[in-house]
C-alpha cells in the first residue's frame, strides 16, 4: 500500500516531519488514508472468505498482537505511556467483547456435561466485558467534559443513552429544575419530528397517580439546537431552555458490509445527537 520512498520516511522519522517537507500535505493524506481504508476493507473480506489455514499464513496471532499494540499505544512492555482516549478505549472494550464471546463459546462447547461447573466462570467473563465497557463509556465522557473546558457550554446527555446509561444525568437536570428529589421516568413517547416526551414522577404502582410532570425535548429540522421544556402536573411551564445539538460522527466508510454474503455483526449504534446547555454566568458546574 505505501510507496517504497514513503515506507521508509516513515521508517525514519514520525508523521508530523514527513508532513512538514511534503509540497501537497493534505492530498498526500489524503490519498494515504483512503488507500489505508481499502487496504482494511480488503483484509476484512479475505478473514472472511478464506479458509483457516490460508487465515493462519496472514493473520497469525503475532502479527495481529503487533497490530492493536500499536493501534492502542501499548508500548515494548505492554503498558500505555500516554492516558488513554476514548477511541483507543472503546477499541479495546470491543476487542475483549469479541475476544471472550469466542472462548465462552469454546469453552461451553468442551464442556457441555457440566454446564453447572462452567456457569460461574462464564458469568466472570461477561462481567469482565461489562466493566470494559463502562470503562470505554466513562473515557467517552471524560474526552467530552475535557474538551468543554473554557466552553461555554456543558454537555447533558446523547438522544441514544439518556434512558439508558445517562439516565442519572437526566434525572439531574429534572431534579436541579424542580427540586422533586425523589422522582424518576415513569413513561416515555417518542414523537415524530425527533420529539420526545418523559413523564417523571414517583412509583405509586398506579399509572395515574404520583405524576410530578413532563420533560419534553425538541430537535429542530437543522439538528442544530433543541428546544427542552419541563412542564408541572397543571401543565404550566417550568423551565425551558435552548440546547445545542451536535451529531455523533460516524464511519462513513462502512460499505464494505453491503458486498460481503454474510452479515458480520459489526457494533453500529446508528444516529446519536448530543445536547449541550449553555453555562449560566460562566459556571462550570458539570451534571454528574
Amino acid at each position: 500500500m505505501l510507496s517504497q520512498l514513503l515506507r521508509k520516511k516513515l521508517y525514519e522519522r514520525d508523521w508530523l516531519e514527513v508532513e512538514k517537507q511534503d509540497s501537497n500535505p493534505s492530498q498526500t493524506w489524503r490519498r494515504l488514508k483512503n488507500q489505508s481504508i481499502t487496504a482494511i476493507n480488503d483484509l476484512i473480506l479475505l478473514a472472511n472468505k478464506l479458509p483457516e489455514d490460508k487465515q493462519g499464513e496472514i493473520f497469525s496471532p503475532t502479527r495481529i498482537e503487533a497490530f492493536v499494540a500499536q493501534i492502542l499505544d501499548l508500548g515494548e512492555l505492554g503498558l500505555s505511556h500516554k492516558d488513554f482516549n476514548s477511541r483507543k478505549s472503546e477499541i479495546a472494550a470491543r476487542l475483549v467483547k469479541r475476544g471472550i464471546d469466542l472462548n465462552i463459546c469454546q469453552y461451553a462447547e468442551s464442556s457441555p456435561d457440566t454446564p453447572s461447573l462452567i456457569k460461574p466462570a462464564l458469568n466472570h467473563l461477561r462481567q469482565t466485558v461489562n466493566i470494559c465497557d463502562d470503562i470505554s463509556y466513562k473515557m467517552k465522557l471524560k474526552n467530552i467534559e475535557e474538551k468543554e473546558e473554557g466552553s461555554k457550554y456543558r454537555y447533558l446527555f446523547s438522544w441514544n443513552n439518556m434512558l439508558t446509561r445517562e439516565k442519572d444525568r437526566l434525572m439531574s437536570l429534572i431534579v436541579s429544575k424542580t427540586g422533586d428529589y425523589f422522582a424518576e421516568i415513569r413513561n416515555v413517547q417518542d414523537k415524530e419530528n425527533n420529539k420526545r416526551i418523559i413523564e417523571f414522577g414517583i412509583d405509586t404502582g398506579e399509572p395515574e397517580v404520583g405524576v410530578l410532570g413532563t420533560f419534553q425535548i425538541a430537535i429542530n429540522n437543522t439538528y442544530t439546537h433543541a428546544e427542552a421544556c419541563i412542564f408541572d402536573i397543571h401543565h404550566e411551564m417550568a423551565w425551558r431552555d435552548d440546547l445545542l445539538v451536535k451529531e455523533v460522527a460516524k464511519d462513513t466508510n462502512l460499505t464494505w458490509r453491503n458486498n460481503l454474503n454474510i452479515y458480520t455483526h459489526v457494533e453500529d449504534y446508528g444516529i446519536d445527537f448530543k445536547f449541550y446547555i449553555k453555562n449560566s454566568n460562566g459556571s462550570k458546574k458539570r451534571t454528574k
